[in-house]
């Protein structure tokens, strides 16, 4: 039915063009194209020939729309040539990040321009361009935003070999995440918080520093807990254990699963026996790490036992008998500890494991998370300034979003474009200021909701109560 429909539309829009009424066409074939569920073949058939239908009306920058979401630069380039954020994205289409910050420049966009400059590897370019972003007058009092651009400056630096100014830019970075988080906390917007966290641990990882990736983590999951996501925070806690193993981080990770293990079970859970015997064997990893660096003998001691609280709490009661043989002959241990625990040995040295069916961790929570590269993806909405129209060309931009929302953000983008045939092209925000570019997208986001990631991203960029707005076109 939805394919008759289709080319009924279609036949209605052909005989209206050959009639010279385009713009008959326009409204008869946006309204077909709100069928965003249809094939892709049939889907695309549909907006080529609106992207005919807009251009011999002059609505260049609709019909440049419609071509973005075909991801066919070339056409687009041709209906743009006076836009030069169109332009920049056509550039983009084909790969060409050079063009495109040279078009982003002359857009007056030096985040856009300096992002697609790193992309293009234009390193000594692209750091005027994030050194001029640095010094807008509004960054002074966002200091979210003026993290962000921090961080930017100092990856360019560290490609450019600039290490004392790649450090400088790291360190204000941190020092802005930090003062950003505590303000969003305090206005009780945990979710932009937890923007914040996400780019701290991204520093951490990217510089080495394991004090900056336990922060960022350990409050993401604080944050995902507190929001009762608690798979997300189960996966969010597996991610940071893999990495702090291959810190050798040893007490870290069996601090972690020892949390892990604790939030498992409190859920009820099935697999939190599991964590529970992971937790035992790091805490033993712990204390060898501690004695072969010569550390104290009471820490080791200390995570020995802990290590025999986490096996007995299983029933592995064999296992933890066998670590206070351990720590009888532990070097430097005191003389008469050392006999009690041989003692302790000797006493309950019948002691046998229980049988114990232990459910494996889920496999999907030990898929590596992606992490979105907020740090650009923000700067780009800052800049845009709560612009609609610039907020769905991004979307139609990103060829990994679905067909379905980049159909969506099409239709959202054509609303203000063909608002008044032959009116003058949007050449700015109808509406300036924070919403409405967030609105769009968290309309169009949610529709993504059905994966895991997908929905993570939706839950972070998106649901911000400070930017919420009633301004997204009713076709979202």
């Amino acid at each position: 039915m939805s394919t008759l429909l289709n080319d009924e539309a279609m036949a209605r829009a052909r005989a209206a063009m050959r009639s010279a009424q385009p713009q008959n066409a326009v409204q008869i074939l946006i309204g077909a194209a709100a069928q965003t569920h249809l094939q892709a073949r049939d889907y695309d058939e549909l907006v080529r020939l609106l992207a005919d239908a807009l251009q011999q009306i002059g609505l260049l920058r609709a019909a440049a729309s419609v071509w973005l979401y075909l991801k066919d630069g070339r056409r687009m380039a041709q209906v743009s040539a006076n836009e030069p954020r169109d332009l920049a994205r056509a550039a983009i289409l084909d790969g060409n990040y050079g063009a495109a910050a040279q078009h982003y420049r002359a857009a007056r966009w030096p985040a856009h321009a300096a992002i697609a400059s790193e992309k293009a590897r234009l390193y000594p370019q692209a750091r005027l361009l994030w050194e001029e972003v640095q010094a807008d007058p509004r960054l002074r009092e966002d200091p979210y935003n003026a993290a962000l651009v921090s961080f930017n400056l100092g990856r360019v630096l560290t490609e450019l070999r600039d290490a004392p100014g790649a450090q400088r830019g790291r360190v204000r970075a941190m020092r802005l995440l930090e003062e950003a988080a505590d303000l969003f906390e305090a206005r009780g917007l945990r979710e932009r918080a937890f923007d914040c966290f996400q780019v701290l641990l991204t520093l951490g990882a990217e510089t080495g520093s394991f004090e900056n990736l336990a922060e960022g983590y350990l409050n993401c999951i604080r944050i995902l807990r507190e929001d009762h996501l608690k798979y997300y925070a189960l996966q969010y806690y597996e991610d940071f254990i893999v990495r702090a193993e291959r810190a050798h981080e040893h007490h870290a990770v069996a601090t972690i699963v020892h949390e892990a293990a604790d939030y498992a079970r409190a859920l009820g859970l099935p697999f939190h026996p599991a964590l529970r015997m992971r937790e035992a064997e790091a805490w033993r990893n712990a204390a060898e790490q501690i004695l072969r660096g010569g550390g104290s003998v009471e820490l080791a001691e200390n995570a020995l036992l802990a290590s025999v609280g986490a096996f007995s709490g299983v029933g592995m009661h064999g296992r933890a008998v066998a670590v206070f043989g351990v720590l009888a002959q532990m070097p430097g241990i005191e003389e008469e500890r050392a006999k009690r625990y041989a003692r302790l040995r000797s006493r309950y040295g019948d002691a046998r494991d229980e049988v114990v069916r232990m459910s494996a961790v889920p496999e999907y929570l030990k898929l590596p998370v992606a992490y979105p590269d907020i740090w650009n993806v923000d700067v780009v909405e800052w800049e845009e300034d709560g612009d609609a129209v610039e907020a769905c060309g991004e979307i139609l931009l990103d060829g990994t979003l679905p067909d379905f929302v980049r159909r969506k953000a099409l239709l959202a983008r054509l609303v203000p474009l063909t608002a008044r045939a032959g009116a003058p092209q949007h050449a700015g925000p109808a509406r300036r200021g924070p919403g409405s570019g967030a609105a769009l997208l968290r309309a169009l986001s949610w529709s993504t909701s059905s994966t895991g990631a997908a929905a993570t991203c939706a839950w972070r960029r998106c649901e911000r109560p400070d930017r919420s707005s009633s301004s997204a076109p009713s076709c979202c």
